[in-house]
């Protein structure tokens, strides 16, 4: 009889796919089943990997976006627990075995939520960076166990509850759409708990370029997402907001924001040489570096000095990605009305 079902969302993912399923394949029992989903990749080749694993195996005619994925693979899956993990991440070593333990005693009404390491096999700074960012956010940013957001690359929820909650939002085809999930949970009076036992590796490969574009659009899609559900009550609009991390997340939004204008001043001291100009770009460096203390001073213990120095840019520029698709957002959602 099967108890669980594994459902691996893939588009143009090839490369980590086969290392993802070999992990996953190693570690689960005769309860379990594997389902992959390929959303019309034009990659080449994704069918010929998934025929040296035995599992289930789907091919979309047309991209539907990962939310219409899953649902898709929860849809056709028999068991009791649906456990979705990404096809760019490597379950950690028994991994299962303590999934399957704790699931045993796990509340009806609770789910539960795994998280990247912060080591990645992927030797880029772009790559290594986003995973140390992953894993400090994880771990350090999120106090409490109880988690009210949602991230949708390693997750593990009952079937009648993802029913209930009626999947993800189709209208969503690009991303957050797994903090919409989240907050629909939440709205329902169901809980995400935070398992940090739950560890996966994370295989995607950044370039500079890919990294900004993908936190831009991911920006982009979250100021719509909270504008979509800011006028309701103050608890709920508290947990769209900020995931429940509020103080975290008034720094996070300040280092968003002054990213232009520390652009702004910049030019003006090259182009000018002005004093005042060369002191307030002093400050704002500054702030950069005392308001992300905590964060630096992490980075040097996982990497050492050399590397946070080569961070630094690129987590500015990271900011400054993030005010650009901040402010697209509102543009899209306010002034042409596009709520999706």
């Amino acid at each position: 009889m099967i108890k669980y079902s594994v459902i691996i969302p893939v588009y143009n993912s090839k490369e980590p796919l086969g290392i993802c399923l070999d992990a996953i394949k190693k570690q689960v029992n005769k309860q379990t089943e594997i389902i992959v989903v390929d959303d019309c990749s034009t990659q080449k080749g994704i069918k010929e990997i998934v025929k040296n694993f035995t599992l289930r195996f789907f091919q979309l005619k047309k991209n539907c976006g990962a939310g219409r994925v899953r649902n898709f693979g929860a849809k056709r899956a028999k068991g009791e627990w649906l456990i979705f993990i990404d096809s760019d991440v490597v379950v950690s070593d028994n991994f299962f075995k303590g999934l399957f333990k704790k699931l045993k005693h796990l509340p009806h009404n609770v789910c539960l939520q795994g998280v990247y390491g912060w080591q990645t096999p992927i030797d880029n700074i772009y790559s290594q960076y986003k995973n140390l960012y992953y894993f400090y956010n994880f771990f350090y940013r999120i106090k409490k166990e109880r988690y009210s957001y949602l991230s949708s690359h390693c997750f593990i929820i009952r079937r009648d509850v993802f029913k209930a909650v009626e999947g993800f939002n189709r209208q969503i085809k690009t991303v957050i759409e797994d903090a919409d999930f989240g907050f629909r949970l939440f709205q329902k009076g169901y809980r995400v708990l935070l398992d940090k036992k739950l560890i996966v590796t994370h295989l995607k490969r950044f370039s500079l370029l890919g990294l900004l574009k993908n936190d831009a659009k991911l920006s982009f899609a979250k100021v719509k997402h909270i504008s979509r559900n800011f006028f309701r009550n103050d608890r709920e609009k508290l947990i769209v907001i900020s995931g429940g991390r509020v103080s975290e997340m008034y720094l996070i939004l300040l280092n968003v924001f002054l990213a232009p204008v520390f652009l702004l001043v910049m030019l003006v001291a090259i182009l000018y040489r002005n004093t005042f100009t060369l002191y307030l770009l002093v400050l704002l460096l500054l702030f950069l570096l005392i308001s992300n203390f905590n964060f630096f001073k992490f980075i040097v213990l996982k990497k050492r000095t050399v590397f946070l120095l080569k961070v630094i840019p690129v987590y500015y520029l990271d900011m400054l990605s993030a005010f650009w698709g901040s402010v697209t957002g509102v543009i899209d959602y306010f002034l042409l009305g596009r709520k999706y």
